[in-house]
């Protein structure tokens, strides 16, 4: 029984797939400092067709899990001046336009929901294939007040700064 249940152990742990590696990450002026923070609940769904292009992105981003460092402002932010986390849980980015510009750079237009707002932006995305995995990331900016986060405040920029990094294991 002993021999049996190693044998399990071991198959279980041979077909175990490695973690994939993703980030999102954002910044804000606020009082003329860079305020930076994370979201660490999220997955990202990246299709590519046949001959490795990419064809389509879909990102959900789970808004409860802001995290800035400071517990108290994440608090904060998951009222009803930001996020309002019990009324929209979710932050959705699906790609519907892709333009490939070079062999690893697109042009991807993406329609962005941020509560009930939905903003159609073009971001750059640069995808690059390292052995088995599609390393993707894009740096794009985006004006928070086109989706009501932070209401009328003077002391906090109207631009943030996302910075995203996926590892898409083939």
């Amino acid at each position: 029984m002993r021999s049996i249940l190693i044998f399990l152990t071991m198959a279980f742990v041979s077909i175990k797939t490695p973690a994939q590696v993703s980030k999102i990450e954002f910044s804000i002026k606020n009082l003329g400092i860079n305020v930076t923070g994370s979201f660490d609940d999220f997955y990202i769904n990246a299709y590519f067709d046949n001959n490795f292009k990419l064809d389509s992105i879909y990102s959900s981003i789970r808004s409860k899990s802001i995290n800035t460092g400071i517990k108290s402002r994440d608090r904060h932010l998951l009222g009803d001046t930001y996020f309002q986390v019990e009324k929209h849980p979710r932050i959705i980015l699906n790609s519907t336009q892709i333009k490939q510009i070079d062999a690893n750079h697109y042009d991807v237009l993406v329609e962005i929901q941020i509560k009930d707002f939905r903003v159609v932006k073009q971001i750059p995305v640069i995808v690059k294939k390292v052995k088995n995995t599609f390393q993707i990331s894009s740096n794009f900016l985006i004006n928070r007040k086109k989706f009501n986060i932070g209401g009328g405040s003077l002391i906090m920029g109207k631009t943030v700064t996302v910075d995203v990094f996926h590892e898409h294991t083939n």
